[in-house]
């Protein structure tokens, strides 16, 4: 019979070999399964927070490539975890919700088993892994099979880090004692949380789907404008206070994290106290952001944006015959350089732009009795119509009247002298009053009117009806 003889009798036992050909023992093999089961829940995690933040936040959908990326990565995101259940591109709408959720759990699984193996040891890691496996190769088959791989490319390569790097946590795992688990510290999670307080964006979104879910139906009417207050739902004093409540929420967590497991510890207590306190603190401003963010809601919806429009030449309301701000009012905005173009709001979303044929500002003009006009803009509101002056001349002379239809922008009538010389002009019976300065002058009409000078030749003319024919 041999037998094995060994130099230092007091030598420990050999353990098994990682692939690198290291013999990993304690803390550093624990280290490794720990930073390798980490990999598949920052791929899952970050996927469902990308969509997660997309479908809170709607003023994203302007970063260049939007769709593209979300299309890349549909494959790794449930609509129901991150959207509630609403697919934000087209690809989304073909039932990948599935393995995006199997992902999800399975890297959450990695992640905590990795962390407690005292609880059900380091092999119990094998399961979430073959599921991953399996979730990804049927996944990917699928996309091969119906031709759709290159669509999805990128969220294809991360699956594969997400196996793989399952996969080489499992093989650790059959590596030696892991030992004990770490020793938790203020340090654990601290830089994640850092990062999601300056990532703005991340705590607004969070703050939204909890305290203002009407910020994002505001937000959604408004992304299509084109001309003025497209981020009109994010750019107000609301939105500290939605990041406010979101990075709260974030600091409950992270301070849940650090009191998770329960340990006899005066420290534990203080610290539990600390979570308790932000709590409150959380819920405490939640409920006036709640408020202000549902006054802002409303004020998007129904409320004229006359004072938020950027380089307003002016500005006309049409009247809410009811008077109980149950409809959204509707405005006309003459905006540009040269106050060209003409834009209606159905209050803060854009209906219809349009470019008028001549400039609107600067614009001079008398009235019949020799009074000169003045103003950014020589115009008169009759109801649904707004009557402008405007000029084709260098010394900005009045040649030409244009009639726009508050609801819509559209021209109604158009005026201007038969031999294209300036106008005197004024505007009679205006419904907001007086104003000599503006040419809102009345000399005895006993309703809306508006008069003309051309040459020797007096026109007097319905607003509503436009010049005689």
């Amino acid at each position: 019979m041999s037998q094995i003889a060994y130099a230092d009798p007091q030598a420990p036992a050999p353990a098994l070999g990682l692939p690198t050909g290291e013999v990993a023992t304690g803390s550093s093999l624990s280290a490794r399964i720990r930073l390798a089961a980490s990999v598949p829940l920052a791929v899952s995690l970050g996927a469902h927070l990308l969509f997660f933040i997309t479908y809170w936040m709607p003023e994203t959908r302007s970063i260049p490539a939007h769709d593209w990326w979300l299309t890349q990565l549909c494959v790794l995101v449930s609509p129901t975890l991150s959207s509630s259940g609403v697919a934000q591109v087209p690809a989304q709408a073909a039932g990948w919700g599935l393995p995006g959720a199997l992902l999800l759990v399975c890297s959450v699984a990695l992640f905590w088993m990795s962390r407690r193996p005292h609880w059900l040891g380091h092999v119990a890691m094998v399961l979430p892994a073959v599921v991953g496996l399996v979730t990804a190769l049927v996944t990917v088959g699928t996309l091969l099979g119906q031709g759709q791989l290159r669509a999805s490319a990128v969220g294809a390569l991360l699956m594969g880090v997400w196996v793989f790097a399952a996969l080489y946590a499992v093989l650790l795992a059959f590596g030696g004692d892991p030992g004990p688990p770490p020793t938790r510290t203020w340090r654990n999670g601290f830089v994640l949380l850092v990062a999601y307080a300056v990532v703005g964006v991340a705590p607004t979104a969070v703050g939204r789907s909890l305290f203002a879910p009407g910020l994002r139906d505001a937000a959604i009417e408004v992304a299509h404008n084109t001309v003025a207050l497209r981020l009109s739902a994010l750019w107000t004093g609301t939105t500290v206070l939605v990041y406010l409540c979101g990075l709260g929420v974030g600091v409950t967590v992270w301070l849940a994290f650090q009191c998770w497991p329960p340990r006899r510890e005066l420290s534990y207590v203080g610290l539990c106290l600390v979570l308790i306190a932000v709590m409150v603190a959380t819920a405490s401003l939640g409920w006036p952001t709640s408020t202000a963010a549902a006054r802002r809601a409303t004020q998007l919806h129904y409320v004229s944006p006359t004072n938020e429009v950027g380089l307003s030449c002016g500005a006309w309301r049409l009247p809410d015959p009811g008077g109980a701000g149950l409809r959204p009012t509707r405005t006309i905005v003459i905006t540009g350089f040269s106050c060209q173009r003409a834009t209606t709001f159905s209050g803060y979303r854009q209906v219809s732009t349009r470019v008028l044929t001549g400039p609107l500002s600067p614009v001079t003009a008398v009235a019949p009795d020799g009074t000169h006009l003045g103003g950014r803009m020589i115009a008169a509101q009759y109801g649904s119509v707004v009557v402008v002056a405007a000029s084709d001349r260098i010394d900005t002379a009045a040649t030409e009247l244009i009639a726009l239809r508050v609801i819509d922008g559209a021209e109604v009538w158009r005026f201007r002298c038969n031999d294209g010389k300036p106008m005197a002009l004024r505007f009679a019976g205006v419904p907001d009053g007086e104003d000599r300065k503006l040419g809102h002058i009345t000399r005895g009409e006993t309703g809306p009117a508006v008069v003309t000078v051309c040459s020797d030749r007096t026109t007097l003319f319905n607003p509503a009806l436009g010049p005689p024919s």
